[in-house]
């Protein structure tokens, strides 16, 4: 159980602070959309320009959050991201069809979450790193 709870609480919370950013960037969208003559077919890339954004900073705050430091944890929270996305679009739409774009952007999801979870360690391997160098020359 113990397992179980380590496992869902960071991907619940990089799921939380993925769609506060996307909320933030969708926000700033409409207020950029809203104040400049845009065509509507600047939306699809809008929607790209968010999840890109996104999800990997999902991965990041849940590899950051957990206690066991795997980037394979960024990646899943990604794809759970994009299926949750997902329903809330088919829902939405009356439509569950599934096509070549859903598993394009499962792919993207999965990958954009393993960069953001890699991205937080490599960060905090450089910390580390910087805290243990030491310089020749000097004085102990």
């Amino acid at each position: 159980m113990d397992k179980l709870k380590i496992s869902i609480i960071p991907i619940l919370k990089g799921l939380l602070a993925g769609l506060i950013a996307i909320v933030i960037l969708y926000v700033l969208f409409s207020i950029l959309m809203s104040t400049f003559d845009s065509p509507s077919k600047m939306t699809y890339p809008a929607t790209l320009i968010g999840l890109i954004v996104s999800i990997p900073f999902a991965g990041y705050t849940c590899v950051r959050v957990s206690e066991t430091k795997n980037s394979g944890l960024g990646g899943l929270c990604g794809l759970i991201y994009i299926i949750i996305l997902y329903f809330i679009s088919s829902v939405m739409n009356n439509d569950f069809s599934i096509g070549f774009n859903t598993f394009i952007l499962l792919v993207i999801g999965v990958l954009a979450g393993t960069i953001g979870g890699l991205v937080y360690m490599n960060r905090a391997g450089a910390r580390k790193a910087k805290r243990n160098r030491t310089f020749i020359g000097k004085a102990k």
